[in-house]
């Protein structure tokens, strides 16, 4: 996996973020290519899917939060953390921690 680190990456960090795969390097913030993580098929393709839902909870061009905007970003939290925790059980060797997503709440006075 290459990120930014100068040695092999140990720390995982699994995030949504718009236009981004889902696993992270926990030490310097490098998005890594889910090609790359030394996980199964399955579990990649299920962060990928999960990935792609980051932000379905707003409005992007009017830049505000959908009605059950909160309701949804934590139940992708929820998925996210589960994913989380297959990765960390795949890959022994790593210390994989889940980041959630707060956005929805910061827009909660902004719905659509």
């Amino acid at each position: 996996m290459q990120c930014f680190c100068e040695e092999e990456v140990f720390y995982l960090k699994v995030e949504g973020d718009t236009g981004a795969d889902a696993v992270w390097c926990d030490e310097c913030g490098s998005n890594l290519d889910i090609a790359d993580v030394p996980a199964s098929d399955e579990l990649k393709f299920g962060l990928t899917g999960w990935v792609r839902m980051y932000g379905n909870w707003m409005d992007w061009e009017q830049d505000l939060l959908l009605a059950g905007g909160v309701e949804k970003e934590e139940a992708h939290n929820e998925q996210g953390e589960i994913l989380a925790r297959r990765l960390q059980e795949e890959l022994t060797g790593y210390r994989v921690r889940f980041s959630p997503s707060s956005s929805a709440k910061m827009y909660a006075g902004f719905i659509s």
